[in-house]
């Protein structure tokens, strides 16, 4: 009876994947919103899909295992954080925000990442997750090698309004790369605390002294 009720969930999720490339938005919205209901034992199907299918079918059923939210394929979403298709990769990008907490612990290994595109998404989307497992790690990615990772990070830091990271952030101000004081800037702006306020404050009059 168990092979039964596989085989018919199978032929389900394998038809609603299908509809999923349809070119009418009604139809392939509606496949979205079966899959996402019959939730994890569609999921297996759908993976495979992710791994193997073309580009529109990979960025679709990302975002549906976005919405499923089954930690066993957050890896799965994470790997496609480098797809060589840039709308696969935002749709992954997207996906694992949704995600919410669960996709925490792998994106924190993807800041380690050799490839710093990678490690840029992971600080980004940690920064849209706001957990605060990856305010630590995200410090360290401060000190990144990569111009881009750095700057994601800052904004990143803001977003979580970590306010350990507000001297982190003021002496970034004082960086000789204008992205980088700009991307401190934002931090602090998007920190928006008393704390990350005053330290604005506190900066800007400094430099009105200096000139």
């Amino acid at each position: 009876m168990a092979s039964l009720k596989e085989w018919v969930t199978q032929r389900k999720a394998k038809g609603c994947l299908s509809q999923l490339m349809s070119l009418d938005p009604t139809v392939s919205t509606a496949a979205a919103g079966r899959l996402v209901k019959m939730g994890s034992p569609a999921v297996p199907f759908i993976v495979d899909e992710l791994k193997r299918g073309p580009a529109r079918m990979r960025a679709s059923v990302a975002l549906v295992l976005g919405h499923i939210r089954h930690v066993s394929t957050v890896p799965h979403l994470a790997d496609r954080l480098n797809d060589p298709d840039h709308e696969v990769r935002d749709a992954a990008e997207r996906a694992l925000a949704d995600m919410g907490g669960v996709a925490v612990p792998v994106l924190l290994t993807r800041l380690g990442n050799d490839n710093p595109a990678i490690r840029k998404m992971a600080a980004t989307i940690l920064g849209e997750i706001g957990d605060p497992r990856a305010v630590t790690p995200l410090l360290g990615a401060l000190a990144d090698e990569d111009l881009g990772v750095r700057q994601c990070t800052a904004e990143a830091l803001g977003a979580l309004k970590a306010e350990v990271a507000i001297p982190n952030l003021v002496k970034l101000l004082d960086d000789p790369i204008p992205v980088i004081r700009s991307s401190a800037l934002t931090g602090l702006d998007r920190m928006g605390t008393p704390s990350a306020r005053k330290a604005l404050h506190d900066w800007r009059e400094r430099q009105a002294k200096i000139r």
